[in-house]
């Protein structure tokens, strides 16, 4: 009866096109909107819209290996998520358990490091979620929150390294620009045993299919931890603390998130009788040799392989290459295209909401 009403009052071709911006999945409150006004993006299926969840249409992935980036899913933890950020101020902190805190910029990054590539899929560890029965708590994914890309940047083992681990470090704790709406709302912060985050596998992304990152994947900088749910891929990431110490407790994350004890302390998931490297480990996956150069994973019966390499690529030379600034509209945000004088900066996009007279 509310299609029928609607199609008297709109038209058959009015209703028709409503009906094709709506998906409609096979689950309980299965009806999603295809949307196409997210700045970088193109038609999308909303989720939810603060914090942004935008989930990849599903037949996206058969147009190729890699998931365009304008249609890679997106999902953010706390809602207030910078809409501008200046690749001449942003620096990337490296402090802690160190024998020396340092700070990069976009251009040390670029230049003062040997460049890393890597294929590997993110994907949202809630992915499938809203097939569940009974139904959980978190968002109601089906199929499409996950992706695979070509990251490309440099080693968190070379940054770290940079910086010099101290004996004892236990592990490295890595937080990004994006923060709560009340105080109240405990940071969204990830941590890697220090091993795993030095493995030379684990990486600081600044391109991604051989475009800088979009915005809502994370621009400028985001880490890539290869084989690992993408909650570990902290994005916008400007902040990593070398720790001597366990984490207290993560951040739940409602539907699939972990939450850590700290070894020692009652009630904990791990049991009494843990040392705290296991404890550290105990909600990470075991890792396994791999033949140099190719990393294999077995997820729900289906093999991934991919193979990384390092050297220059053509993604790295494209940031050495002038671009004039532009400017380009998308929906109610503009992006500005720096042209300030830095090797990664010509390509770097900035974003401003606008109003609907440009402004």
């Amino acid at each position: 009866m509310w299609g029928a009403g609607l199609m008297g009052l709109l038209g058959t071709s009015a209703w028709d096109a409503m009906a094709a911006d709506l998906v409609e999945f096979p689950f309980v409150n299965g009806r999603r909107e295809l949307v196409t006004n997210f700045p970088q993006k193109g038609a999308m299926i909303l989720q939810r819209t603060r914090p942004p969840l935008l989930e990849t249409p599903f037949e996206v992935f058969d147009q190729g290996v890699f998931t365009p980036n304008d249609r890679f899913y997106v999902r953010w933890h706390l809602a207030n998520i910078p809409t501008e950020v200046d690749p001449a101020t942003f620096r990337l902190n490296i402090r802690g358990h160190v024998d020396q805190p340092i700070q990069l910029t976009l251009d040390d990054l670029v230049r003062g490091f040997k460049p890393f590539e890597i294929a590997a899929v993110n994907q949202c560890s809630g992915n499938s979620r809203g097939f569940f029965n009974p139904r959980v708590p978190g968002g109601e994914w089906a199929n499409g929150a996950m992706g695979n890309a070509r990251w490309t940047g440099v080693r968190l083992k070379d940054v770290l390294d940079r910086a010099g681990v101290k004996a004892g470090a236990l592990q490295a704790r890595f937080n990004g620009l994006d923060t709560a709406t009340v105080p109240q709302t405990p940071d969204f912060m990830k941590s890697l045993a220090i091993d795993h985050a030095r493995d030379g596998e684990v990486m600081i992304a600044y391109a991604m299919n051989g475009e800088p990152l979009p915005l809502l994947n994370g621009f400028p900088l985001r880490l890539v931890v290869p084989g690992w749910y993408a909650t570990y891929w902290v994005k916008m990431l400007d902040d990593i603390e070398v720790r001597q110490l366990l984490d207290d407790e993560g951040v739940p994350d409602s539907g699939h998130a972990v939450r850590q004890h700290r070894a020692g302390s009652e009630g904990r998931e791990d049991g009494p009788h843990q040392s705290d490297a296991a404890a550290l480990v105990l909600h990470q996956r075991q890792r396994r040799r791999r033949p140099e150069g190719w990393t294999d994973h077995d997820r729900a019966g289906h093999r991934v392989r991919r193979r990384h390499r390092t050297g220059e690529s053509a993604v790295l030379r494209r940031f050495r290459q002038p671009l004039a600034g532009s400017a380009a509209r998308l929906g109610s945000w503009q992006i500005q295209f720096s042209t300030v004088g830095s090797a990664v900066a010509p390509f770097i996009p900035r974003f401003a909401p606008v109003d609907d007279q440009g402004g």
